[in-house]
């Protein structure tokens, strides 16, 4: 799936942890998360990207080429939400 706006390193998208994910802290539904490197120029098809996923713990995480997902499927980001 295609993310709906362009997206570019340094800016905070939402990580949805797999459920086997332990970041120790505060258990979340979804995280804070940074881009910190882009895939575009290798032709996935899915907006994947590396992030730097802050915690409600000490230590923060980073996954790579997590891929968009508009359903919020577990290891996915997405865009927050406005309210």
């Amino acid at each position: 799936m295609k993310s709906p706006k362009p997206y570019s390193i340094g800016r905070t998208v939402l990580y949805v942890p797999k459920t086997d994910d332990d970041f120790g802290g505060n258990k979340q539904d979804m995280l804070p998360a940074v881009i910190v490197a882009t895939w575009e120029h290798t032709g996935f098809e899915n907006d994947e990207v590396n992030l730097k996923v802050i915690t409600d713990a000490p230590q923060n995480a980073w996954r790579t080429s997590v891929p968009f997902s508009s359903d919020k499927e577990p290891d996915t980001w997405h865009w927050p939400e406005i309210k």
